[in-house]
């Protein structure tokens, strides 16, 4: 009956004696850990915590994750620009959580100093509610974003509360960009588990391809199938096709190829924005952002061209 109206629930039962007919019943009735008392407060801890990542997660439509194939490969940067294109162009409500627990820098991408943190709303994932996260949410470039601490966080957090999160989220805003750290661990495993697709950002140097074979085995590994996976090629040379070797190695297609533009992610990281949709790379961004939504390439907006100094002028003598 618990199966029937739940059946995404994590169900864990406890007995004073134990045989192994018992144990067989308990699992056909859908029990994932049967514990046997006496047992301690740790022992009930860790059998919760088993049972719940025994269960078959719930995949979410609109909770997106960026995973670097190694440190430096622009996840970070990817889910930053990409949300404001989201917000900008689409008119999308967007969050994007600063999941990196090791090296979390959105909030100084950003240039913010947040009241509130992702710490702070797991610990309270049990209470969130509207007029909680109307305070708490930090707004930036016309979408909201919940970082990382500024400094190093040692805290750990049991799983039902990254799911709790998740779950009010998903239900609070049109797409959920998740920044995963390269470490992704245990903390990172709810939003990998829930993600409809998981985009795997490399560059285009042998290490990096060899390390994304790794993390696409980790993935297969941890059940997530091939079509929830994609790939990001960013930092490519501009003005060169991309070589068949690419996906040949990786065995799966390039999803979108980010152009290297060191001079337009310069001027936005010294402005603390995104990247102009009128640069090769914000263009990138803006089609990256249009193809998460299912938009076909003619129904994509023109990107917007920042003012130059003749525009500017003529705007002065009217």
């Amino acid at each position: 009956e618990i199966r029937r109206h739940l059946p995404h629930a994590a169900m864990v039962g406890y007995t004073r004696q134990c045989d192994r007919a018992l144990r067989a019943q308990a699992a056909e009735a859908g029990v994932v850990e049967l514990l046997v008392a006496p047992f301690t407060t740790a022992d009930l801890r860790r059998a919760l915590i088993r049972a719940f990542e025994a269960r078959r997660p719930e995949v979410l439509p609109n909770l997106l994750a960026f995973l670097p194939a190694k440190p430096g490969s622009g996840a970070s940067v990817t889910a930053f620009n990409t949300a404001g294109a989201l917000a900008a162009h689409f008119d999308k409500k967007v969050l994007v959580i600063d999941a990196d627990r090791h090296h979390g820098m959105l909030s100084a991408y950003a240039n913010v100093d947040p009241p509130h943190t992702l710490d702070e709303a797991l610990e309270s994932s049990h209470e969130l509610n509207n007029g909680v996260w109307a305070y708490r949410r930090v707004s930036v470039h016309g979408f909201d974003l919940l970082p990382m601490p500024r400094r190093y966080s040692t805290r750990v957090f049991p799983p039902w509360t990254y799911q709790r999160l998740i779950r009010f989220a998903c239900s609070h805003y049109d797409l959920v960009l998740a920044d995963l750290g390269e470490a992704a661990g245990d903390d990172a495993a709810s939003f990998l588990r829930q993600a409809q697709t998981v985009y795997l950002v490399l560059t285009p140097e042998m290490p990096a391809l060899t390390l994304a074979r790794r993390r696409l085995e980790t993935l297969h590994a941890a059940g997530l199938d091939d079509d929830r996976i994609a790939v990001l090629l960013n930092r490519h040379p501009p003005g060169t096709a991309l070589t068949p070797d690419v996906e040949q190695l990786l065995e799966r297609p390039v999803a979108a190829v980010l152009p290297d533009d060191p001079a337009g992610l310069r001027e936005a990281t010294v402005a603390c924005r995104p990247v102009h949709s009128d640069t090769p790379l914000g263009a990138a961004f803006l089609s990256l952002a249009g193809q998460l939504l299912g938009l076909p390439a003619f129904e994509m907006p023109q990107p917007v061209m920042a003012a130059g100094f003749l525009s500017r002028f003529r705007r002065r003598g009217r």
